[in-house]
C-alpha cells in the first residue's frame, strides 16, 4: 500500500516546537531539514498515539509504519539528536537510550498496541527534538522559571541557560509579577497600553475574574516546569470559599487517557507507568 509522505512544513503540531522552529534561520540548520524530519516525527507520533488509542492496528497504519520508520532511520536529523537526550526523563526515570532510535526499532505497528513504554517515550522525543531546535537557535530555553534568570515581556524570555534539571522545555512564556515565567500568563505596556490577563483563568467562565496579586499563589508556573507534557490539560479558577477569601482551584487531566490527574506535577500516573 503506497503512503504519500507529509509537505514539508514549520508549522508543527506541537506549539513549542512551532515557536521553536520559527526561531531557526535557514542557514542555522547545519545541513539538517528540520521541517521535513518535524513534519515526520509529527506524523508518527500522531500514529503511535491512534494504534495506542484503538487497541488495534490495520492495514494502514502498518503501511504508515514501515513508511516512517524508511523515512527517519539513519537521517542527518536523527544523528544531530543524539547529544540531546541524556538527562531527559521518560516514564519517571533518565533515559538510557536514545527515545528516537527505540521508537524506530519498533517493528510493526501492531507492537505499539498497549505498548505503554511507547507512550512513555514520545513526551521524551519530543523534548530531545526541542532541545535540538534550541541548539540550533542559539536560544535559551526561553529563561527560567521558579528561580531562573531573565525575563522581560517577550515571549522568548533572555536570561542564563537552565540547569539539566531545569530543561523540561515550556512554552513561550512571559514573566508574571510575581517573577515566574508561565505560558498562560499575557502582557502588553506598549506605547500606553496596559494589559494584564491570565489566559488559562479567562478560559474559564465559571472563574471570578482575574488579578496580577493572584499570581503569587499560583502554582501553574511550578507545575509546567516539572511536566511539560503536551498532554497534560489545566484547568484553572477563582472561587470564594466562605463568601469571605478568593481561592485558586488548579484541576488537571490527561488529554490522552482522559482520566484526572491528582499530582499534575507529577504527571498522569498511566502515562508515567504508575497505573495500570
Amino acid at each position: 500500500m503506497a503512503i504519500d509522505p507529509p509537505p514539508a512544513s514549520s508549522q508543527a503540531s506541537n506549539p513549542y516546537t512551532r515557536w521553536l522552529r520559527g526561531q531557526v534561520a535557514p542557514e542555522d540548520g547545519g545541513g539538517a531539514d528540520p521541517d521535513a524530519f518535524i513534519a515526520d516525527w509529527d506524523r508518527l507520533e500522531r500514529l503511535v498515539i491512534d494504534v495506542y488509542r484503538r487497541g488495534e492496528a490495520d492495514g494502514q497504519d502498518e503501511a504508515e509504519w514501515q513508511w516512517l520508520r524508511g523515512a527517519l532511520e539513519g537521517r542527518h536529523e536523527a544523528a544531530a539528536l543524539a547529544p540531546h537526550w541524556r538527562g531527559v526523563p521518560a516514564g519517571g526515570e533518565a533515559l538510557a537510550a536514545d527515545p528516537f532510535l527505540a521508537l524506530l526499532a519498533i517493528p510493526r505497528a501492531a507492537d505499539l498496541v498497549d505498548n505503554r513504554r511507547a507512550m512513555q517515550l514520545l513526551p521524551a522525543a519530543r523534548e530531545v527534538l526541542n532541545r535540538w531546535l534550541l541548539s540550533l537557535g542559539g536560544l535559551k530555553g526561553g529563561g527560567g522559571g521558579g528561580g531562573g534568570g531573565g525575563g522581560g515581556p517577550s515571549p522568548a524570555g533572555a536570561g542564563p541557560s537552565p540547569s539539566p534539571s531545569e530543561t523540561h522545555f515550556r512554552s513561550p512564556a512571559m514573566r508574571t509579577p510575581a517573577g515566574q515565567h508561565c505560558r498562560h500568563y499575557y502582557e502588553d505596556f506598549n506605547r500606553g497600553r496596559a494589559q494584564q490577563e491570565c489566559r488559562l483563568i479567562l478560559a474559564n467562565r465559571g472563574s471570578l475574574p482575574w488579578s496580577p496579586d493572584l499570581c503569587a499563589r499560583c502554582k501553574v508556573p511550578g507545575v509546567l516546569l516539572a511536566n511539560p507534557s503536551p498532554q497534560l490539560r489545566l484547568r484553572l479558577a477563582l472561587r470564594k470559599r466562605l463568601g469571605l477569601w478568593r481561592v485558586l482551584s488548579l484541576d488537571a487531566s490527561c488529554l490522552l487517557h482522559d482520566i484526572p490527574v491528582p499530582d499534575p506535577a507529577a504527571g498522569c500516573p498511566r502515562c508515567t507507568g504508575q497505573a495500570p
